[in-house]
């Protein structure tokens, strides 16, 4: 059967391609729900999982995770980011996904059967309660340096012209900042609060919820892959020991035109200026102390 599906797979690929090449755009399954505005009710009992994280936070590693839960499951997975990034023309859609996702909850969400992530931001709809959420985050300074060399050099151009005006002029608006200057600016736009919401996002959970860290991701991979396979009920040793594999989040030598830059943790010790790194330790010092990051008084 799995040699079967295998081919198919393969021949479904290559049909794709061949439109491609035609310029005939075909769309995925996934992609007509999204387009139809109709979702079809799931017959599964396992509650809906929706796996929150943020950018730079091995976003694209969690990716390649979630799809190899969805093959290993009965679980449906879909990924909203790459879903109406691939849709943003016939949507007429921006930047902000989140926005059409929370207006749209209801022709997108469904309680069960179904994984939504990487999500890298937080949602606010009526019912999200009541979902079961994996929370995968990074220490926040550590967010803010690498979203400084990934959205100022490194991360790719998107190919939608929707989308890319927009990141061309953020993008020269960072390579004129200092480090120092975009992580003050990012931590009171959008890095302190987002993760204040997923706190209460959390807090107000009915379902199961599930944290998992950055930091055991790099230092105790099979610890974080038995939470949450165990969090989806799998098990499955083979493909654990596949995903560690795959894992390599550090990387030795540095270089700001690499997509992954480094992946080290605590580089706001050595990357940021005395002053600076007190502000944004006092700024966040309840929000690390909630998620168990490191925490250093003579800074707060």
């Amino acid at each position: 059967m799995k040699v079967i599906n295998f081919f198919l797979k393969k021949i479904k690929f290559l049909i794709f391609k061949i439109f491609q090449n035609l310029n005939i755009k075909i769309y995925t399954k996934k992609q007509r729900r999204i387009l139809k505005n109709k979702i079809n009710k799931s017959k599964s009992k396992s509650n809906s999982i929706i796996f929150f994280t943020t950018h730079k936070c091995a976003s694209n590693f969690s990716q390649f995770m979630l799809k190899e839960i969805e093959a290993n499951t009965n679980y449906t997975l879909f990924d909203y980011g790459s879903l109406l990034g691939s849709l943003t023309y016939e949507l007429d859609l921006k930047f902000d996904f989140e926005d059409y996702l929370n207006k749209n909850h209801s022709k997108l969400f469904q309680s069960k059967g179904e994984i939504y992530g990487p999500q890298r931001k937080p949602l606010k709809f009526d019912g999200l309660d009541d979902y079961d959420k994996i929370f995968f985050l990074r220490d926040p300074r550590d967010v803010l340096i690498s979203a400084y060399y990934s959205f100022g050099f490194s991360h790719p151009e998107p190919k939608n012209s929707n989308i890319l005006d927009n990141f061309n002029l953020e993008r020269d608006r960072i390579q004129k900042m200092s480090l120092d200057e975009y992580v003050l600016k990012q931590l009171a736009n959008w890095v302190k609060p987002m993760y204040q919401e997923y706190i209460q996002i959390k807090e107000a959970s009915k379902g199961k919820v599930l944290f998992v860290s950055y930091s055991e991701y790099i230092n105790a991979s099979k610890s974080f892959f038995d939470k949450i396979f165990n969090f989806f009920n799998l098990n499955n040793q083979s493909l654990i020991n596949k995903l560690i594999e795959k894992s390599d989040p550090i990387q030795q030598n540095e270089d700001i035109t690499k997509h992954q830059r480094s992946g080290k943790e605590k580089q706001w010790i050595e990357k940021l200026e005395y002053d600076t790194l007190r502000k944004i330790n006092s700024e966040l010092y309840e929000i690390l102390l909630y998620w168990g990051f490191e925490t250093i008084e003579s800074f707060k």
